[in-house]
């Protein structure tokens, strides 16, 4: 028993002083000191063991008699530097972390517990030891989460992150380059074959990505289907032989999708910044986004890398762009313009909202110039959602007045947008038919089922619908039909020098003729002079829109004309 083993091992060393009172103490502690899973150990101030638990018997493998002739150093990992036993003030203790030894060899992570006090009026150490081998796994496993990819299993976000921050923090850098990868087109393998196709394809991309990667190289999954490539100690020129290996490798790869087929072909679109020590990891992880997106505005499936300085320069105007979204979403400072459509009587037939975004001096910053942007850093849905908001308050506000809203390609994936669109019309009480939208036939034609899903859910309200830039898309008579939209919208280049380009009008003669024919109203864009306006007529053209009929104007502007003709 416990009390009896204390008594002797005191009786033996301690007597004649031993402290009864002390002794007292221990014993009520008998059944904890036997039974708890913690191991516990008493031991004189130069570390020989005096006492053990039951629980340190089992763990370490020795008998009592065994421990009893031993030093709690010799219980420690070989060339462990053990804290000195000796150091401590009576009644003060230490908690540290350890690895320890059993008898057969083997070795385990320990939480020690540790406290100073007198027992018979000699100085000795009660330990207490825990196995924290399970909290250790855990707290592995955790970090491992923390930093991996689960579907992959390869490195993160997280993880490529502090890669770069410790590489350029190193005193001798060497030159290194970072790789942002996308698949092209990839959103066509999930609509087609469902997303568990999707995620054992990129399963399989990881293999060919790493046999076409050497050990060094730190590959990372950013999320959907782009991925990062970290090299280092390679200039920008040895980066690219290496984004071209990676990308001739997925071009020349036949990935099975399912049982039946094994040939479906997938390219990547690759973007490069060089790594000199000049840019933070944020501003690396930015400029290699853009010349990624360099890269797919170039017709994808190549690689793009930017190295030199007026690169970095244009980038950062990209950054300065995508702030300033953010803070014109955040702080309301985007404006909607209004641009008059015409029915060729000169009858107003509606507004076209048009969105502008002024800067911190107050300058207009028109959409051309940040759209894009939006778009490439998934921001649209936002604007889309501020513009709908917007263009709802005005009609609330001016009952005359009927919008025409335009909405991005990218938002048209967005269901939650579309929700609040229909939420937002039926809550504000308008009549949804002064409000309608607009789609460009490039969007259209990308995704016709998803296209026609707006529109007939749009249109089941009472909304109308316009399709914009129509002839640019070279599939337009074909998918015309397909698509249940109001109006059709002439793309301007077809439009602008009508009176000095004949061989236009019969182009615009057949759509008319067509749209005509399907039950659609025409509308032309970029109507600038008397004389295209006059060829539209005579075209028997429904609609206009253009400088010649009316400029876009803020709303003020609109209703102070309004006032000023009806004064």
């Amino acid at each position: 028993m416990y009390t009896n083993h204390i008594s002797r091992q005191y009786q033996l060393q301690l007597e004649p002083d031993i402290d009864r009172e002390q002794l007292e103490k221990l014993k009520r502690y008998q059944l904890l000191f036997e039974n708890t899973s913690d191991i516990i150990i008493f031991t004189k101030d130069d570390g020989h063991i005096i006492e053990a638990n039951h629980a340190a018997i089992g763990e370490y493998g020795y008998e009592l008699k065994e421990l009893l002739s031993m030093s709690i150093k010799d219980l420690y990992k070989r060339n462990t530097d053990v804290h000195s036993y000796t150091e401590l003030p009576v009644g003060q203790g230490r908690l540290f972390e350890g690895v320890q030894q059993r008898k057969d060899g083997t070795l385990f992570p320990v939480e020690v517990s540790y406290q100073t006090a007198v027992v018979g009026g000699k100085k000795i150490v009660l330990s207490v030891i825990r196995d924290i081998t399970e909290r250790k796994k855990s707290k592995e496993q955790l970090q491992y989460l923390a930093t991996h990819d689960f579907l992959t299993n390869i490195p993160n976000r997280y993880f490529l992150e502090t890669a770069l921050t410790k590489l350029i923090h190193l005193k001798h850098m060497p030159e290194s380059a970072l790789l942002f990868i996308d698949v092209d087109n990839f959103k066509v393998v999930n609509d087609t074959f469902g997303h568990a196709t999707g995620d054992q394809m990129l399963i399989d991309l990881i293999g060919i990505f790493k046999a076409s990667l050497d050990d060094k190289a730190l590959l990372a999954r950013l999320g959907g289907d782009e991925f990062a490539v970290l090299l280092k100690g390679v200039n920008l020129e040895e980066a690219g032989k290496v984004a071209e290996k990676l990308r001739q490798a997925l071009e020349e790869a036949d990935i099975c999708i399912n049982q039946e087929s094994c040939a479906f072909n997938i390219t990547t679109s690759i973007g490069i910044v060089n790594i000199d020590g000049t840019l933070n990891p944020q501003e690396l992880l930015a400029y290699a986004d853009i010349a990624l997106y360099a890269a797919k505005n170039d017709g994808k499936n190549r690689v793009v890398s930017i190295g030199s300085n007026d690169d970095k320069t244009r980038l950062s105007e990209t950054n300065q762009i995508v702030t300033l979204i953010k803070k014109s979403l955040k702080e309301n400072r985007f404006k909607l313009c209004y641009q008059p459509v015409f029915k060729l009587n000169k009858e107003i037939l509606h507004y076209e909202a048009l969105i502008r975004m002024f800067d911190d001096a107050g300058t207009m910053i028109y959409p051309n110039a940040f759209i894009p942007v939006a778009e490439r850093f998934g921001m649209m849905s936002q604007i889309d959602r501020w513009v709908v908001k917007e263009a709802i308050h005005t009609l609330q506000y001016h009952p005359d007045m009927k919008i025409f809203i335009n909405l991005s390609g990218m938002s048209l994936g967005d269901k939650s947008l579309l929700c609040f669109i229909e939420e937002s019309i039926k809550v504000s009480g308008i009549d949804a038919a002064r409000i309608g939208f607009e789609i460009t036939e490039t969007t259209a034609v990308k995704d016709i089922v998803q296209a026609e899903f707006w529109v007939r859910k749009l249109k089941d309200l009472g909304c109308r619908f316009a399709l914009d830039d129509f002839g640019v898309g070279f599939c337009s008579f074909a998918h015309l039909q397909l698509l249940s939209v109001d109006y059709i919208k002439i793309d301007g280049s077809f439009v602008r020098n009508l009176d000095v380009t004949p061989n236009q009008k019969a182009i615009v003669q057949a759509i008319s003729d067509v749209a005509r024919t399907l039950g659609k109203e025409t509308i032309a864009e970029f109507i600038e002079n008397e004389q295209v306006m006059n060829i539209l007529i005579e075209l028997q053209i429904n609609n206009g829109q253009g400088y010649y009929l009316g400029k876009p104007s803020l709303l003020q502007d609109i209703t102070q004309r309004a006032f000023c003709r009806s004064s």
